[in-house]
């Protein structure tokens, strides 16, 4: 089966086979940028919520290559689906002090399209970005809400000991990955599908996506000098760039003076409002890591479009 074909069953097909309720449930079809390509993706939220579990096309089609058996694959969305939907959550554990403290992790945004944000919200700074404090509920699915002033000044945290947690949390769930397997797989199931697409395995391509365990608000990561060491490590260059694609991760690649930063200041433009969805853009900018520390090389002043805030 064509992907194309696959993608239509799922989109048409899903919904009723996962037993869900169009008066309490909806479904949003869209697509996400992972590891800088874009996937299929379908979320489904409560009639009331605008957040929900997300089942990725493009995975399923692989576990369906697998398998070739589609009901097995809908049946393991299906449950995670449901499992999502009916779970519920004892706030009275989430948000006590001793669960915070052991589940933040540091959350990177783009500053100004937050500002509204910030203002009730802790956060430090991180060149032109910022980062918050996020409290993960659950790692499957995803789900997390953001630490505000009022929840800190209740518990009677303050923000250093929230700081040191995160930092703690956040570091131990790094992970680098190598973009050159992402590409190699995308181009494998391209060429499945029927298109003439090749890459050749012996060139050097010494990108790498630096994320954490989850693919989920990953981007950073890359504060972590045991990541940078690593990337150093990879690539075999003490100093390298990084392109922070989106809230769940950055690329990183060896820096080439005689390359045109211009280009490369383009092209991640072009991903930022051609693939990265305005909520989960982080900036404009290329960074440089140089010197043990990480610094902007270039930007650009082209305004990013607002997104909504960053959900609760």
């Amino acid at each position: 089966m064509k992907y194309e074909i696959f993608k239509d069953i799922v989109t048409r097909e899903f919904f009723k086979y996962a037993g869900l309720d169009s008066t309490k449930v909806k479904q949003v079809n869209h697509t996400v940028a992972k590891h800088n390509m874009i996937s299929d993706a379908i979320t489904f939220c409560r009639i009331t919520d605008n957040e929900g579990p997300t089942i990725y096309i493009n995975d399923m089609y692989d576990n369906y290559l697998q398998c070739q058996n589609l009901q097995k694959v809908f049946a393991e969305s299906a449950d995670m689906i449901n499992n999502w939907l009916k779970l519920t959550i004892d706030t009275s554990e989430i948000l006590t002090k001793e669960y915070i403290l052991s589940h933040v992790v540091l959350n990177l945004i783009n500053r100004e399209s937050n500002s509204e944000l910030l203002n009730s919200h802790p956060y430090r700074e991180f060149l032109d970005l910022v980062m918050v404090y996020r409290v993960v509920v659950s790692e499957t699915p995803f789900m997390s809400y953001l630490v505000t002033h009022g929840l800190l000044a209740v518990l009677d945290i303050d923000e250093n000991t929230l700081y040191e947690a995160a930092n703690r949390n956040t570091e131990y769930l790094c992970s680098i990955y190598s973009l050159t397997e992402e590409v190699q797989k995308y181009v494998k199931e391209s060429v499945d599908d029927g298109f003439s697409l090749s890459v050749d395995s012996e060139q050097d391509f010494p990108f790498y996506i630096v994320t954490n365990m989850n693919s989920t608000y990953g981007a950073i990561s890359i504060i972590y000098s045991s990541v940078t060491k690593m990337i150093q490590k990879l690539i075999n260059c003490d100093e390298f760039i990084i392109i922070p694609s989106n809230v769940h991760e950055c690329i990183c690649a060896p820096y080439d003076p005689e390359c045109p930063v211009e280009l490369l200041q383009a092209e991640h433009l072009e991903m930022n409002y051609s693939i990265t969805h305005p909520k989960e853009r982080l900036s404009n900018s290329i960074y440089i890591f140089k010197n043990g520390k990480i610094s902007i090389l270039s930007t650009s002043n082209k305004e990013l479009i607002r997104p909504e805030e960053v959900s609760k």
